[in-house]
Order: C-alpha cells, then sequence, then structure tokens
C-alpha cells in the first residue's frame, strides 16, 4: 500500500511539475535584483540628479506627484537594470511615506513584472506603511480596497501572521472612511484566516505522522482537507482525502481518481460532492459546492433536455448567488482548467450558451448571421481571467458585411470594428499583468486596466450588421463559468 500510495502521488506531482513548465516557458523572463553595488551606484545617481526634487516635497500632495515622476521615468529605462529598480523603489517608498496606497501599489506591481522579487510581501509591507501613514479619508478608503487580494496572496502562501496584520490594518482603514460592510467582510475574513492558522498547524502534524504511516486514515483526512478546502490543491489533497476516515469524502474522492469519461459520470461527481457538502456548515460547505460546480460545467453542455441537466442547472444558478466576489473562497475550489469550446453549427448546444435576434442559420460552416443589425450574446460570465480566440467568415455582399465584437472584460467595454468584404476575422484576446492584448488579424492592441479589475466577470457580445457573414468559432479557457444574472446589455455605438 505504501508504495502505491507513494507511487500515485510522484505521478501527480511530476503531472503538475510538467505543466507548471510548460505554462512558464512562454512567460517572459524577470530579471534578478542587482546587487548591492550597483544599487547603492545608482542611488548615488538618483539622489544627485532629484535630491532637491525631494527636499522641496513637504505635503502629502507633493510626495505624491513626486512619486509618480519617478514612476513614470522608472519606465523610461532599461528594464531589469538596477537604475529602473531603484527609481520604482524610491516612488513606492515616498507614496507610501505620503499614505499613498494606489501609488504605492502601483510601483510594486511595476516591480514585480521586471525583478524576481518577493512580491506578495512587498505588497503586504508597503500597504502596512501606507495605512499607518494615511491622514485623509480618501487614503483611509484606497488602503482598505486594496487589502483582501493582499491578503489573499499571503494566505496562499501561508503567511498567516503577516496576512493577519495587514487584515487589521484594513478593517481599521475602512472603519475610518466608514465602509462598514468591509469592515464585517474583513473581520470574516479574518477569522478565516485564524481557522487557517490552525488547519496549517494540523497540517504539518498529520505530514509528520504520514512519514512513518503513510495511510493512516485521521492524518491523511486531515491533510487532504487542508489540501483541498484551504490551499485549493485538489491534485494532491483528494488522493489523501481518498485514504481518510471522513466517509462521504473517502467516497467522493475515490470516484474522482476514477475519472469520467461521459457526461453522466461527471454529474454523478458533482452530485456526490454537492451531497457531502450537504453535511458541512459555511466555508467548507461553500468550498464543497464549488467543487461539484466544476463537475456540472463539464457535464452540462451533454444533460439538455433531461431532469439531471434541470437540476445541473438549479444548482448552478445557487451557485451564482454565493460569494463569488470572494476571490479565496473560488480558488479554494479548484478547477478542471477545460477548455470551453463552442463550434457555431449546432442550433441546440448553441442556444444553451448564447442568445441572439433573428433567427440564425445553423451550417457546416457556423452560424449565419440574419440580414440586418443583430446580436449574439454570451448567457454566462467568466469569472477568472480569460482567454478568447474567435474565428469568424465574411461573405461577398458588399458594403453589409461590417459587424463586431463588444466585450466587457475586466472591468473594461472592449469594442473591435470590422469593415471587410470577402475576408476572414481571427481575434485572440487574453490578459497580462494590468494590460488586455488583443490581436485582430496579426495586428496587436493594448488596453490598461485596473490591477483589482481582474475580479470583474467577463461577458461576450457580437454585434453584426451583415447578410452572410459567419460565426465559425469560439475558444474560451476559463476556469470559472456560471450563468450571467446582472443587469440587461445595450447595443453598443460604433
Amino acid at each position: 500500500m505504501r508504495r502505491h500510495i507513494t507511487h500515485v502521488l510522484a505521478i501527480v506531482l511530476l503531472a503538475l511539475t510538467a505543466t507548471a513548465a510548460a505554462g512558464e516557458s512562454g512567460l517572459p523572463q524577470k530579471t534578478q535584483v542587482p546587487d548591492a553595488a550597483a544599487l547603492e551606484a545608482s542611488q548615488q545617481v538618483a539622489r544627485d540628479l532629484y535630491g532637491d526634487l525631494f527636499r522641496s516635497a513637504k505635503t502629502a500632495a507633493n510626495k505624491t506627484a513626486v512619486a509618480k515622476e519617478m514612476i513614470d521615468a522608472a519606465l523610461k529605462l532599461r528594464d531589469g537594470s538596477s537604475d529602473q529598480y531603484v527609481l520604482l523603489k524610491i516612488g513606492r517608498e515616498i507614496a507610501a511615506g505620503a499614505g499613498d496606497a494606489a501609488t504605492a501599489l502601483q510601483a510594486v506591481e511595476k516591480q514585480a513584472e521586471r525583478f524576481d522579487i518577493p512580491a506578495a510581501k512587498l505588497r503586504a509591507e508597503t500597504l502596512l506603511t501606507a495605512a499607518s501613514e494615511a491622514t485623509a479619508p480618501g487614503q483611509h478608503k484606497a488602503v482598505a480596497e486594496a487589502v483582501l487580494p493582499v491578503v489573499d496572496d499571503l494566505a496562499g502562501a501561508d503567511d498567516i501572521e503577516l496576512a493577519l496584520d495587514v487584515c487589521e490594518a484594513g478593517r481599521a482603514a475602512a472603519q475610518k472612511s466608514r465602509q462598514f460592510a468591509l469592515v464585517n467582510e474583513l473581520r470574516a475574513r479574518a477569522d478565516e484566516l485564524k481557522k487557517q492558522q490552525g488547519s496549517s498547524q494540523e497540517y504539518r502534524q498529520a505530514l509528520a505522522v504520514m512519514e512513518d504511516e503513510p495511510a493512516e486514515p485521521a492524518a491523511n483526512l486531515a491533510a487532504g482537507r487542508y489540501l483541498c478546502l484551504i490551499k485549493g490543491d485538489w491534485d494532491h489533497g483528494v488522493p489523501m482525502l481518498a485514504l481518510g476516515s471522513d466517509a462521504a469524502l473517502k467516497a467522493v474522492a475515490l470516484m474522482e481518481l476514477r475519472g469520467a469519461d461521459t457526461a453522466e459520470q461527471q454529474a454523478a461527481i458533482g452530485n456526490a460532492w454537492w451531497d457531502a457538502a450537504e453535511t458541512r456548515q459555511g466555508a467548507e460547505r461553500d468550498t464543497l459546492r464549488l467543487r461539484a460546480g466544476v463537475w456540472y460545467r463539464r457535464a452540462e453542455p451533454k444533460m439538455a433536455g433531461s431532469l439531471t441537466g434541470l437540476r445541473i442547472n438549479q444548482r448552478l444558478e445557487q451557485l451564482a448567488a454565493l460569494r463569488l466576489s470572494d476571490s479565496a473562497l473560488v480558488k479554494r475550489a479548484g478547477a478542471l482548467k477545460e477548455r470551453l469550446i463552442f463550434e457555431f453549427n449546432d442550433k441546440a448546444f448553441t442556444e444553451k450558451y448564447w442568445e441572439w435576434s433573428g433567427e440564425w442559420q445553423m451550417g457546416e460552416d457556423g452560424g449565419k448571421a440574419p440580414p440586418s443589425n443583430s446580436f449574439l450574446r454570451s448567457r454566462h460570465a467568466f469569472l477568472s481571467d480569460v482567454v478568447i480566440d474567435m474565428d469568424f467568415g465574411f461573405g461577398q455582399a458588399a458594403f453589409t458585411n461590417t459587424g463586431g465584437c463588444w466585450i466587457s472584460i475586466w472591468g473594461k467595454q472592449l469594442a473591435i470594428s470590422m469593415e471587410w468584404h470577402g475576408l476572414n476575422a481571427k481575434i485572440h484576446i487574453h490578459r497580462e499583468g494590468n494590460e488586455i492584448v488583443y490581436v485582430l488579424n496579426g495586428k496587436e492592441q493594448r488596453i490598461a486596466v485596473e490591477p483589482q479589475a481582474g475580479s470583474q466577470p467577463t461577458t461576450i457580445d457580437l454585434v453584426w450588421r451583415s447578410r452572410s457573414s459567419h460565426f465559425r468559432r469560439i475558444e474560451i479557457k476559463a476556469a470559472r463559468m456560471i450563468p450571467y444574472n446582472g443587469p440587461p446589455r445595450k447595443l453598443p455605438s460604433w
């Protein structure tokens, strides 16, 4: 048994390592922090150039202006240089010392994009400094609103003590800026962190037991619960739950390890996680239900027209009412990381995910738009970072083949207008840091977004003034998808 368990965990670890390596290979390489001698030389030059400016900045507003000037100047320098690192550091320290959390965190993000630094810890320390120096209500408000993502990152790294310090600073700032709903949310988050702290200790004790007895049921349950329900590491945690002493979690973990080849099997795994959730309370119940939703969303497209499909839809609607803005909760549910691919040649399937005006024709080459203005809208919202690839075919009718896609993505409305004749259009959209990157027929453009915009839902609207154009394919990579229940969406003005 010991050899079998070790073998299973080794395979999982190997797969995770390979996946991580593949994912990281396409990312830009960050520069190591320059050595002390290079930094000192750059600091001396900075003092010579800007010393008078630093000394003349007496008020918080003056200091914020200087901090922004340092950040702007840094971004014009060679990426990865000691000069750039120093100016970003100076901008961060001046802004934090002036109580300006937003500008200070902007400097941290620019450093983290270019240098290999402990970003989560630096964000936390910067926020704590800004919180201690903030005086104006607007400054307290900015501190409070920046806290939760920082706390989530620290909790993910098990730096609970620092996370609690940041959470308390945010709660105090929310109190001073009279954001009482956020006060309550941060108080609840602190309680969760304290529970995580206790679970982390239990996890370490469980690992010590499993060193000598790898299959010990109570230790496997403690370790599996921590990995799955706290860390969101289902790949490593599920095999431990399958060896654990909780009968309900053991049964569904075994089902998940066996895998699912059919929609019926996927729905059954979702049902088992949902049933296990019914006997739990609070965040644990919500996390298990969200885990059920991961499997329900995989099964849903092929269960239309059945009672099981109706139950899946009802439960997905219940999940939509959970605290989906709580990024920590969503991350703990994990994801199957599947691609959502829509081939627009099946009307029944397409109607499951999209709504349109007019009688669209569905054929081998996709969905043909009706005459005059028409639209196609996603029935779902995507709650994680999304990668979208679209393939459109345009016909030959002169002056009628115009159209475009209107995407509300990460807090920005992105409109792409297309006015070609007899051409194909290929669009790729993804997010890099604080920018939306979209490539239209090989031409790249970028749009800036706010750092916190990643929690905003993404919806897709496609608007046409065309008689012979076709949707061929949309491929969406997203870990979180729920039915869209937001306000009505209006047609764009081109």
